[in-house]
């Protein structure tokens, strides 16, 4: 971890501006440069920046790191507990992916409790998982969803409340809508209409554009143009990957010349071709 790495890592860890951390001593610009490690501080600054930011003057000083790098070792080798000591006794604030690591091993931990029937042990683990996830800053939507598992697998074993149902399933909903979007992009690719229409029932609270691009190539695989034209308008209008939007553009063309209206047709030709070749080569789902 470099001087630069440490020293952003600390004015955030105490939610300080740039120049709220570079005070009167130093210049906001000054602070920028040494964060990005484009600029060497004299002693007296560094002196400074440790009595603002809360930290160690030796540790700015030091190499460092060490920690950090135990704590990924352990975490590697499956052993949270001693990655969780390692973080647990750190006296400077933590990096991001040290944030990730203390996260992600307190949630294994907290799974390895429940797998051995020890509900007690599992408990304060997702406490503690619940009060770092908003602060880690590299958490993705993987770690809320296993928090949410783990509590309502923790609710089964001290005895389910509706509340806890309700809060699992809240959780768990924009996962298991896009897992669903995923069935029915496989299913019409395939040709399977059926299991794709099912698929899409199921995954309200997706993103809509996308929603629409595949319900409007359902039904232009269906045979019914004017459907179809509905909803690869509404997805057209959407928020869609590029290689969506071209299959989109593509399907609306192809609907709008069954229906005859020839102006759509040349539209979403021109825009097709503004776009560029299709780079992941021709789409596999019905058109």
């Amino acid at each position: 971890m470099t001087l630069g790495e440490k020293l952003a890592a600390a004015r955030q860890a105490k939610g300080l501006t740039q120049a709220q951390a570079a005070g009167d001593v130093i210049t906001r610009n000054m602070l920028s440069l040494l964060e990005h490690d484009q600029a060497e501080p004299s002693l007296s600054t560094l002196r400074h920046l440790a009595r603002t930011l809360e930290v160690p003057l030796s540790w700015l000083l030091d190499g460092g790191g060490e920690a950090l790098e135990a704590a990924r070792t352990a975490f590697l080798a499956g052993d949270w507990k001693r990655c969780l000591d390692i973080l647990a006794a750190e006296t400077t604030p933590l990096t991001e992916e040290g944030q990730l690591l203390r996260l992600r091993a307190a949630l294994q931990a907290a799974r390895e409790a429940l797998e051995r029937g020890d509900p007690e042990a599992g408990a304060p683990l997702l406490d503690q998982a619940e009060g770092w996830l908003p602060a880690t800053a590299y958490a993705t939507p993987w770690e809320a969803a296993e928090l949410a598992r783990l509590r309502l697998r923790l609710a089964l074993d001290r005895g389910l409340t509706p509340e806890d149902q309700r809060a699992w399933e809240a959780s768990a909903a924009p996962a298991e809508a896009a897992r669903q979007l995923l069935l029915a992009r496989c299913a019409l690719a395939q040709g399977k209409l059926r299991e794709a229409s099912q698929a899409l029932r199921r995954s309200d609270g997706a993103p809509e554009a996308e929603r629409a691009l595949l319900q409007g190539l359902l039904e232009a695989a269906w045979g019914h143009p004017r459907e179809a034209a509905a909803h690869l308008t509404r997805a057209e209008a959407g928020d869609l990957t590029l290689p969506d939007r071209r299959r989109c553009l593509e399907a609306l063309e192809q609907s709008a010349l069954a229906l005859e209206d020839y102006q759509l047709a040349y539209t979403c030709a021109a825009k097709a071709r503004s776009l560029g070749s299709t780079a992941d080569g021709p789409s596999t789902m019905p058109r």
